[in-house]
């Protein structure tokens, strides 16, 4: 049974229906959270580093080196709250100090108003009809976490915010269609993305990407958009050699289509072929590294 190291928890409680026992001073409670959501909220509050270092002078090892801010520091805006699991995790995981929980449709938000009461968290979880990041240029937010979303609908998000660009805040996107797109539009408009976690529910693999604004503009290329621009976590592996074999299908697919047209689909056969060698053989960190206790895995989780 492995940990997983950004959370302290274990993957075999992922599996389970009845949700995380998150223990908060006397109360015991159980969220339901998958593992989508989890690896999320492993990234939330999390100041990420990229740094290449050579200990024997001879080969270059990459290392992700990763802070935490203090809790009380830490104010989330989760965009297209659902039902506020994700909200009511981050508070009573101590990853943060505040959420707000935000949908633009009232039903979404009518339910997770009713688990936020559920769960005792109504001093530090607002819940709020809206859309996207519609008036919270003023909030405070350290962190904006979109999940479930389009790639098309959370970059149409992200360019309706300019106040993003502010130095600091942090982004954590999972996108459940095009994360292609969501990469491009973030390297394009100034955002470095640091981190890409990898999660596999149900057999179907999701992508989350961490990011902020550094105001260096730049262009990616097809592969990195498709397969990532960072290495991998070494717990993140099954999920992301999943991950490329279903683009390697989907690319499959697309150049069967281009062929049908008489068209060069060469290109695209060459992507494909990347995906399945990074399927086979996926570039990882060399190390984590911790930074502070308060960055180190949550002890606070009853498994």
């Amino acid at each position: 049974m492995s940990i997983d190291t950004l959370t302290g928890i274990s993957e075999k409680k992922l599996t389970e229906t009845d949700g995380f026992r998150v223990r908060s001073g006397s109360v015991c409670s159980s969220v339901p959270i998958t593992e989508r959501l989890l690896k999320t909220a492993s990234l939330v509050g999390k100041e990420i580093t990229c740094i290449s270092y050579s200990p024997s002078g001879k080969k270059m090892s990459r290392c992700l080196k990763l802070s935490s801010s203090a809790p009380d520091d830490v104010i989330v805006a989760d965009i297209g709250c659902d039902h506020a699991y994700l909200s009511v995790f981050l508070v009573l995981s101590g990853k943060a100090g505040h959420v707000i929980a935000s949908d633009v449709i009232e039903g979404p938000l009518s339910s997770a108003r009713a688990n936020i009461i559920k769960y005792g968290c109504s001093d530090k979880i607002s819940a709020i009809l809206t859309d996207g990041l519609s008036g919270m240029e003023k909030s405070g937010i350290t962190d904006v976490v979109i999940c479930g979303m389009g790639g098309d609908t959370i970059c149409s998000i992200l360019s309706s915010a300019p106040f993003l660009k502010d130095i600091g805040i942090r982004l954590i996107l999972q996108p459940m269609t095009f994360s292609d797109k969501v990469c491009v539009f973030l390297a394009e408009n100034g955002f470095s993305i640091k981190c890409e976690r990898y999660a596999l529910e149900k057999r179907r693999p999701y992508r989350i990407i961490y990011a902020v604004y550094s105001g260096k503009k730049r262009r990616i290329s097809k592969e990195e958009s498709l397969f990532g621009l960072v290495p991998v976590l070494r717990q993140d592996e099954s999920a992301y050699r999943f991950f490329c074999i279903k683009q390697a299908e989907k690319l499959r697919k697309k150049a069967a289509g281009i062929e049908i047209q008489n068209m060069d689909c060469s290109d695209v056969i060459k992507l494909e072929e990347h995906a399945r060698k990074l399927a086979d053989s996926p570039l990882f960190w060399d190390r984590i590294c911790f930074t502070s206790a308060a960055a180190k895995p949550v002890k606070n989780m009853q498994t």
